[in-house]
């Protein structure tokens, strides 16, 4: 029993989007979250989570040299403020265990596909996947039980073929094997064409090998690395700006509690349906077996939010100006109305206000806090973060 690399990707999904998921891969460049929640493609989605896993490891490991700990340390370290590197070192533990599945598939080892699916086993159990944890719990079982059976799964562990477009591309009556097989490799040629030919089309970069592809994902990674170094060490993480458009609703004491418990709960839960459904010593009671170990929060629960804060906006009515003077006339009182629409038209940047913002231009891949505040100082009221970030943003690359 293999599982499908799809149930993969979504159950991973479920353990991490509450704690900042939405957040990191929007930031790669993904718009779509809703279909990439839902693993409608599971290559690109894929991909999409293969960076995440390089940039959370690469921000993992820089930052944990900068500090002076290792690896091991990190889930054992009482400093609250640590809260946000904890969980994503979750992350790359647990992704590492798909990555073991998909190495195995890719070159059909048993081996690293049974090991992964012990490894992966509790997390079923924390994600409320009821079936697929009890299906685990027999196919450990019979392996267990038959030896002779795993030794002949080592020479056939795993096979992947695209049957589907194959079919549809093989003609005729084939009886001749050289060329069943030449007319398959034509056919996963055509295919690996599409699919190309379609991510250029449509701007993926998921899939895409052309050069402009790999530097937009190369940019994106760093940039993302980056923001995690700058997070890791951040008392209060949600308050960065990676995280403001979906803000993380579990990353608090209580939420990171449940996070940290869900594997070991998890473990429990598997051993209980070993018991239950398998030997038999147990009275069965699937009560609690759907229970999810972390809460969960969809897209769809961000939209809607966003839907009722913006019905919550009262557009105040606009009143007629009370002539209080009786020598002033309507004229004058137009005038003064059209002064005051004038007063919040958009600000244009002074020649002044560019030379200063040009001294940000050194920066090309990250633009540090501190040299945002330097600029600032120097500015008017005008000039947020935000706004010195999107200046930034679209002059680096230019000339002046």
């Amino acid at each position: 029993m293999y599982e499908r690399g799809h149930d993969k990707c979504d159950r991973k999904y479920e353990m991490k989007e509450i704690y900042g998921l939405l957040s990191l891969v929007s930031h790669l460049g993904v718009h779509f979250l809703d279909k990439f929640e839902a693993a409608v493609d599971y290559r690109s989605t894929a991909r999409v989570l293969d960076l995440l896993w390089v940039a959370v490891g690469i921000a993992i490991n820089i930052y944990i040299k900068k500090i002076g700990i290792s690896l091991s340390d990190i889930i054992d370290d009482e400093n609250d403020a640590h809260g946000c590197l904890k969980i994503w070192y979750l992350y790359y533990k647990w992704a590492a265990i798909w990555k073991v599945h998909q190495m195995g598939m890719r070159i059909g080892n048993f081996g690293l596909l049974r090991n992964s699916l012990f490894a992966t086993a509790p997390l079923y159990a924390s994600a409320a996947k009821s079936n697929y944890m009890t299906a685990i719990a027999h196919y450990l079982s019979i392996i267990a039980a038959h030896p002779k059976l795993e030794e002949r799964l080592n020479y056939c562990g795993a096979f992947k073929f695209p049957a589907m477009f194959v079919k549809q591309n093989v003609y005729g009556n084939i009886i001749d094997e050289k060329n069943l097989r030449n007319q398959i490799k034509s056919s996963q040629d055509e295919r690996e064409r599409i699919d190309l030919l379609m991510s250029e089309y449509l701007n993926d970069y998921t899939v895409s090998y052309s050069k402009r592809a790999i530097k937009s994902r190369k940019e994106s990674l760093w940039e993302l690395v980056n923001d995690l170094i700058t997070v890791f060490g951040m008392f209060d993480p949600l308050s960065h700006q990676l995280f403001q458009e979906y803000t993380p609703t579990e990353m608090h004491k209580e939420g990171l509690s449940r996070l940290f418990d869900c594997y070991p709960n998890g473990l429990e839960r598997i051993k209980a349906v070993y018991w239950q459904e398998v030997l038999k010593t147990e009275d069965r009671n699937p009560q609690g077996r759907r229970t999810i170990g972390v809460v969960r929060t969809k897209v769809k629960d961000y939209n809607s939010k966003k839907k009722a804060e913006k019905r919550k906006i009262v557009i105040p009515e606009l009143t007629q100006p009370v002539v209080e003077d009786l020598n002033e006339t309507p004229l004058t009182i137009e005038l003064q109305s059209k002064r005051r629409k004038t007063a919040g038209a958009r600000h244009r940047t002074t020649e002044d206000e560019t030379a200063i913002l040009c001294a940000l231009k050194i920066y090309k891949n990250y633009l540090p806090e501190d040299a945002i505040g330097s600029v600032r100082e120097k500015l008017s009221e005008v000039w947020t973060v935000k706004k010195v970030r999107e200046w930034w943003n679209y002059h680096k690359n230019k000339e002046l």
